[in-house]
């Protein structure tokens, strides 16, 4: 019984530390696509920006 319940222990820590490493791996996964979101974000504000200069241009110059 005292081998049953050392296993059992033994099992259960392995168990404690693999799920440990996943919510490690997962927390950097988040992590990368929170980045990678704040990068798409700002690079929608350049385009963004960029269009509305475009648009600003092609205005003046059908203006004049």
């Amino acid at each position: 019984m005292r081998k049953h319940s050392e296993s059992l222990v033994e099992s259960s820590n392995g168990i404690t530390e693999q799920t440990g490493k996943a919510g490690q791996a997962f927390g950097r996964q988040v992590d990368n696509l929170m980045s990678s979101a704040a990068k798409a974000e700002e690079t929608a504000k350049q385009l963004e920006e960029a269009h509305d200069k475009a648009h600003t241009g092609r205005l003046l110059e059908d203006a004049t």
